[in-house]
């Protein structure tokens, strides 16, 4: 991070160095550009396959502002789970493009990532189906990632059989967000419900039927085999919410595996619920806070479970912790059911030993349940940065250390 290397006169650019390899041979496929067989560059153009005549969409160009948001979230992504490909290199071109939605040009840029398998694709079998692949885990590895998406509160909004690798990693970040609640919000879309936060495993399985076909596999218990696994996953993702540690969550988990799917079921229920509301969800937009139609805030509970769980009068305060204050307050009734067994499981787990250790717990509770900024949040932080790089106020060097500053996780609100 932090330092900007001069290419010379073949690109006019410099580069923000993010890790330690740069490569010199650059070699053109169909669809995407490799220097070595390690390093993708995004950026350099639009392939010969692309027919959209929106501008934004058609030049293969990548905008600093995009490029920048990308990598911010790869590692934020990998900090909860490890399904994002690493952006080592970001390169500052000399050349500047304009947007409707950004009142200033733009600096364009490329953008490296590493494959290490994480950039095989569907699309991939689709052009070449003699290609070998184990269908049964790239269905699990789905499922498995819609079960992360719901529970660290992260969408990608856009699904295709290019957006996911076989191994089950986020490709293209472009559309990228998390999310404050689990509404239905959405970024490039919301024509389909395939895009939606909390309903993205609908365009999973759209995914698998149509490798399925180029494959010649049944498909038949495709989206039963699908939810499955999503179910059983995001019963330990639930555990991970709850502060409790991944291979003591592991350990928990085979012995009360019916208790804590069933609880992670209701959590999943109620966090959906939202209030009839006019509100855009688009997240490419600012949502004020009292206009959102989430009715539930289950991670402010999670994250204040060390100063309710000893309490008294912990499933009132609870309530408290849960319900959204706003207009038409939800019925007690509606998640008493959930807090009284939220807090069995709860004391199950101090019984075997699992909340000794309750200064780490409560650290871990604030980590896993804090809030990231949204997508509208991230680009007005980002936004700036571009605008002072662009008229020479700040130097590559300093753009680079403040890239590295906001990939950190702002962690740990109380």
């Amino acid at each position: 991070y932090g330092r900007f290397i001069a290419l010379g006169a073949l690109l006019g650019s410099f580069c923000v160095r993010i890790g330690s390899h740069l490569g010199v041979i650059v070699r053109w496929r169909r669809l995407a550009v490799y220097s070595g067989d390690r390093f993708n560059i995004l950026g350099v153009g639009k392939t010969t396959l692309c027919k959209s005549t929106v501008p934004s969409h058609s030049t293969g160009e990548l905008e600093m502002i995009g490029a920048i948001r990308r990598i911010i979230l790869s590692n934020w992504i990998n900090y909860f789970t490890r399904r994002a490909p690493e952006h080592p290199l970001l390169i500052a071109l000399k050349k500047t493009t304009n947007r409707k939605w950004n009142n200033a040009p733009i600096p364009l840029a490329l953008l490296v990532r590493t494959d290490d398998g994480c950039l095989d694709r569907p699309s991939h079998v689709e052009q070449s189906p003699k290609i070998a692949i184990d269908f049964q885990k790239t269905l699990t590895e789905y499922a498995r990632l819609d079960a992360e998406y719901f529970a660290y509160r992260l969408m990608l909004g856009a699904w295709s059989t290019s957006n996911y690798s076989l191994s089950g990693h986020i490709i293209d970040l472009e559309s990228a967000s998390f999310v404050k609640y689990r509404g239905p919000y959405y970024t490039s879309s919301s024509k389909h419900p395939h895009n939606l936060f909390g309903y993205e495993g609908l365009g999973f399985i759209r995914i698998l039927h149509q490798l399925a076909d180029v494959k010649k596999i049944n498909k038949r218990n495709i989206k039963d085999s699908f939810y499955v696994e999503r179910r059983i996953h995001l019963g330990h993702c639930f555990l991970l919410l709850l502060g409790i540690r991944n291979k003591q969550a592991t350990i928990f988990y085979k012995k009360h595996r019916d208790q804590v799917m069933s609880l992670s079921n209701q959590f999943e229920k109620l966090a959906k619920k939202t209030r009839p509301q006019d509100t855009d969800l688009n997240l490419y937009i600012s949502i004020p806070d009292n206009k959102d139609p989430s009715e539930f805030d289950t991670s402010n509970l999670f994250r204040n479970l060390t100063k309710i769980y000893k309490s008294q009068k912990r499933e009132g305060e609870a309530l408290d912790a849960m319900t959204r204050k706003i207009t038409g307050r939800t019925s007690p009734d509606e998640i008493s059911g959930f807090i009284r067994d939220l807090f069995e499981l709860l004391d199950l787990l101090g019984r075997e030993g699992y909340l000794e250790d309750e200064d780490g717990w409560g650290s871990r509770l604030r980590r896993i349940n804090q809030n990231l900024p949204s997508m509208f949040e991230l680009n007005e932080k980002i936004k700036p940065l571009v605008e002072l790089y662009r008229l020479g106020k700040i130097s590559p060097k300093s753009l680079g250390k403040k890239i590295k500053k906001l990939c950190r996780i702002p962690v740990t609100a109380k």
